[in-house]
């Protein structure tokens, strides 16, 4: 799930054809930011993280950007249809070349339920069979973005091993449950109307 401001813009001229420019930052938060113009190829996630994808202008070669690099608005120039993706390009091989993976530090293991998470899926290895569903293990990268990618899944997936994983989708489940009580809280009547609904709703 894309939280970027930059993924929907940049969606809409990869489909349009249309050229695109954007400041970028280079490295962390603090690094140098530039101004970009690319001819956008495609928008992927890879390792958690979802990229730009393109020919840059500007370097007059093809490069991938991280979309939470994207420091301001992206802005379309020039007409539709203008942008030509390559016949055949592998967009995940790009972004391959240009971001070297973080190291492995253990594996993880999985149930999954019989005919879901098709993305974990492609991630893992199957170990075999179990209890209406799958084991699977799956590389551990970072932590906390397993943990994102597991939680979406809500009861679909159980974390197995280890339980450094267990407690990070826990915290997961709790923030958004968290997130949406603040919500719910905040639209609540005070006029008396609702007042008998249950207290998980209220």
């Amino acid at each position: 799930r894309a939280v970027e401001p930059a993924f929907g813009p940049l969606l809409a001229a990869v489909q349009a054809g249309q050229v695109v420019t954007f400041p970028h930052r280079r490295g962390g938060p603090t690094g140098e930011v530039s101004r970009r113009t690319v001819e956008p190829w495609g928008v992927v996630s890879a390792r958690g993280r979802w990229y730009l994808v393109g020919h840059d202008r500007d370097r007059a070669a093809v490069r991938s950007f991280r979309l939470s690099r994207i420091a301001g608005p992206v802005t379309t120039l020039g007409p539709p249809e203008a942008v030509q993706v390559p016949s055949g390009v592998d967009l995940l091989a790009v972004v391959d070349r240009g971001v070297a993976p973080p190291p492995v530090i253990g594996t993880a293991r999985l149930w999954v339920a019989a005919g879901r998470a098709n993305g974990l899926r492609r991630l893992g290895r199957l170990v075999g069979p179990a209890d209406g569903g799958d084991e699977l293990e799956i590389d551990l990268r970072s932590l906390d973005t397993v943990a994102r990618w597991v939680a979406g899944y809500g009861p679909d997936v159980v974390v197995l091993h280890p339980p450094d994983l267990v407690a990070a989708v826990r915290r997961a489940w709790a923030g958004v449950a968290a997130a949406h009580a603040d919500a719910l809280a905040a639209d609540s009547p005070t006029d008396g109307v609702g007042a008998g609904w249950p207290e998980a709703v209220r």
